[in-house]
């Protein structure tokens, strides 16, 4: 079955060469063993030495996503705990090694363990405990089966390990599933997994949770590594539950909702004291039949404490609606009981209480979202108080003051505005998403958030590249930064100097997906979508299930003229997820280029249907519009877009055309002005914006946006003609004329421009 190439490999790491040296990768199929097909996690690409060099302090990091960095490892805990110990031991090498996964949970956890023992790691962090029950073999799990015994479970994966049991289970599925794979949907899958508090499948889980820590930190022990325990952090302030137990009736349940709504809107009036005593009540009626009134209620009792700085019982209300959630996204009380008894029972191992150093920086003593994204995963603020707490674990108390500030931390790793904004906007994305959408206080939230992405849409490029530039020269050999470095330079069309950061990264880790992808999509961005699909192929060898690559690779076939290729993958990603949207959308394009506006159109409705927030779906819906003759209609469309995504450049640079379609053409500059100030690189937008400024006499404005046009594209002749124009409006004939020459250079049967280029001149000779 080896020889044939059915199953897949199951170690964590895989051993391979580069540059004849003998290094370990991660295997990008190891979690197939704990998921159904379509939903398996990818690791982050690593690469590290077989034989650790000398010198060096090599770092794991063991956990799920709040470990690994979700939702940008780049800016993680693991990196920057490896930019402070790289800085306050310049004369050692450093490696922290991130092996934390989303989704898992001690369960697969243990196994990833397994395959470090060998690695030569001189420290293992443990930081996990958020997903033990809704992820594999979890009491409230998607993935299979619910809190078996952990020697069932163990059988299992033990007989998954052989390509045998990979075929059969494979066998068993596809009879069981009808061949169809599930797409991965985030949190949303669980909304209907309630776990209450009094479940007693919690028990098993709980005690599988504690004998896997327990094997994990053995495992480490025996390794030769020491091993950090640390307690999980969660957000109590401002994140509400997302779901509580099923009420006894209906009648009881029409009770609740209407007690919460009285509850907010007493909040909302600053009547704190009449909303503890709203629910007061519940508490009472509730307590003898559920232990409580409601999770929810919990929670806005914990506000309205708060509202009257009554902190310690805010902190207990907060506490108790944390253990009534019944989606249980966050580790409780009890996962962090175990953390420190395990920790406890050995004198080789340290607890690294983060839970509480993150209570202790945080107002009033309660994290919340000056710390946290949403309801465990740090922000860079927060991973560098988490990175801070491990550094000087590692280095001692002495060493402490060595450590680089958080300033220093972020030029190292490039967290620019953009990047900020971007992994903010990523956040955004979420909490519209189940469960996230039904929280009580999700709509008080959702504002917040869009607040501080208002406050991050202005940044520099030109600051945003010295940063980036500043940090690959002190590690050139960082694939991170250059991935991210190339994404901000093609965002910006900068492209050859993306190209080059993109092939550094494939030739640093030639078996990542995502490098061979970045550098797909830049060639395809440049108009070498020939080459583009060479590396879109090689990245499906390496993630053959990636139906976003499937996508990329149908964008490519178009752009080299193959339409009916592109059809047919861009289809095949949608037999795989029919929801989407991005593949939808991307179909509609290439049909609309066939002529096909029909299916074109209905590709884009259905893109809406399925994701009403879909800006991409707006903007090409307008964009068929438009070149239908209906600027009115392509006009809404293109608001929709704004008011879902208000710093979307080519939204406004599109609305600001349908404007223009319409008449409006004040308002229309307005929409051209914000979109050259949003994306600097679009010329277009700011040519737009410089005729409709040439049209209302402010041609001294005019000259300063048609100069920065050529400056950008020199080759644009329209630009240096309307330079011209209105340089010869304001009489400045001599520079007038270099204009209408350039003009000319390019165009040289331009009639109008030979015509102007001789009045600048015989002007200019007039002037005294």
């Amino acid at each position: 079955m080896r020889a044939i190439g059915s199953g897949y490999p199951t170690a964590f790491f895989l051993p391979t060469k580069l540059n004849g040296r003998e290094i370990f990768i991660e295997n990008q199929q190891f979690s197939k063993r704990y998921f159904p097909p379509g939903l398996e996690r990818a690791p982050q690409t690593t690469r590290l030495d077989a034989t650790k060099p000398p010198n060096t302090i090599r770092i794991f990091v063991l956990g799920e996503s709040a470990a690994m960095g979700d939702p940008e490892p780049a800016y993680g805990f693991p990196r920057i705990l490896e930019v402070l110990l790289r800085e306050a031991m310049p004369d050692k090498r450093v490696e922290v090694i991130n092996v934390a996964l989303t989704a898992i949970n001690s369960h697969v956890i243990r196994d990833i363990a397994r395959d470090c023992t060998s690695k030569q790691g001189d420290y293992w962090i443990v930081y996990m405990g958020n997903n033990e029950v809704v992820g594999p073999f979890g009491a409230g799990t998607v993935f299979g089966g619910q809190v078996p015994s952990r020697t069932l479970v163990r059988a299992n994966l033990f007989i998954k390990a052989t390509r045998l049991g990979q075929i059969i289970d494979s066998i068993r599925w596809r009879l069981t599933n009808h061949g169809k794979e599930r797409a991965w949907e985030g949190m949303a899958m669980f909304v209907d997994k309630r776990v209450p508090s009094k479940d007693p499948r919690l028990v098993r889980s709980y005690e599988n949770f504690d004998a896997n820590l327990r094997d994990i930190v053995a495992l480490g022990e025996k390794s030769g590594a020491r091993v950090l325990l640390s307690t999980v952090a969660v957000n109590l302030k401002d994140c509400a539950p997302f779901a509580s137990v099923n009420p006894p009736s209906r009648e009881a349940e029409t009770a609740w909702q209407q007690r919460v709504e009285r509850v907010q809107a007493e909040l909302q009036a600053t009547n704190f004291a009449a909303a503890v005593e709203e629910i007061a009540p519940a508490a009472r009626i509730d307590n003898l039949a559920l232990g409580g009134p409601p999770a929810v209620l919990q929670y806005l009792l914990g506000r309205a404490y708060l509202g009257l700085h009554r902190t310690n019982e805010a902190r207990g209300a907060f506490e108790a609606a944390l253990e009534a959630d019944a989606l249980r996204f966050r580790a409780d009380s009890e996962i962090n009981r175990i953390i420190r008894d395990v920790a406890a029972a050995g004198s080789g191992r340290r607890l690294i209480d983060v839970a509480g150093d993150i209570a202790s920086q945080s107002p009033f003593s309660l994290p919340g979202e000056e710390l946290l994204y949403e309801h465990v995963h740090f922000n860079f603020d927060g991973n560098y108080a988490v990175a801070q707490r491990f550094a000087a674990e590692i280095l001692g108390s002495t060493n402490q003051s060595r450590l680089a500030s958080r300033q220093h931390c972020a030029a190292a790793l490039a967290y620019t505005d953009f990047d900020r904004h971007r992994v903010l906007d990523e956040v955004r994305q979420r909490l519209e998403q189940p469960p996230f959408n039904q929280q009580v206080d999700h709509e008080v939230r959702a504002g917040r958030i869009k607040q501080r992405l208002t406050m991050t849409a202005t940044s520099s490029f030109s600051a945003a590249r010295a940063m980036y530039e500043g940090a690959i020269a002190a590690r050139p050999d960082d694939w991170v930064l250059r991935e991210n470095f190339g994404t901000l330079l093609k965002d910006f069309d900068q492209l050859e100097e993306a190209l080059v950061q993109w092939k550094k990264v494939v030739e640093l880790v030639p078996h990542s997906a995502d490098g061979c992808v970045g550098l797909a999509n830049t060639l395809d961005a440049m108009g070498r979508s020939g080459e583009a699909i060479v590396w879109f192929r090689r990245a499906l060898l390496l993630r053959p299930g990636s139906i976003a690559i499937r996508n990329g690779l149908g964008l490519a076939l178009a752009g080299a003229g193959d339409p009916t290729g592109a059809i047919k993958e861009l289809e095949k990603a949608l037999r795989y997820k029919s929801d989407f949207t991005e593949a939808r959308v991307n179909l509609g394009q290439v049909l609309a280029q066939q002529g096909r506006v029909d299916e074109a159109r209905e590709q884009y409705l259905e893109a809406l249907r399925q994701n009403s927030n879909s800006v991409p779906a707006h903007i090409n819906l307008g964009r068929l519009h438009a070149s239908q003759n209906n600027p009115a209609e392509a006009a809404n469309q293109y608001r929709e877009a704004l008011r879902l995504k208000p710093d979307h450049a080519i939204a406004h640079y599109n609305l600001g055309n349908a404007l223009s379609a319409l008449g409006d053409h004040a308002a229309a500059l307005g929409h051209y002005a914000e979109s050259a100030r949003l994306q600097p690189a679009l010329t277009e937008a700011r040519y737009r914006f410089g005729l409709g400024l040439a049209r209302e006499g402010r041609n001294d404005a005019a000259v300063t946006e048609f100069s920065e046009v050529v400056r950008q594209n020199p080759g644009r002749a329209d630009a240096h003609f309307n330079l011209g124009v209105a340089l010869a409006k304001l009489g400045r004939f001599g520079e007038a004329a270099t204009q209408f020459e350039e003009t000319l250079k390019l165009q040289p049967d331009n009639v109008q421009a030979k015509k102007f280029l001789e009045q600048a001149t015989a002007r200019q000779e007039r002037r005294p």
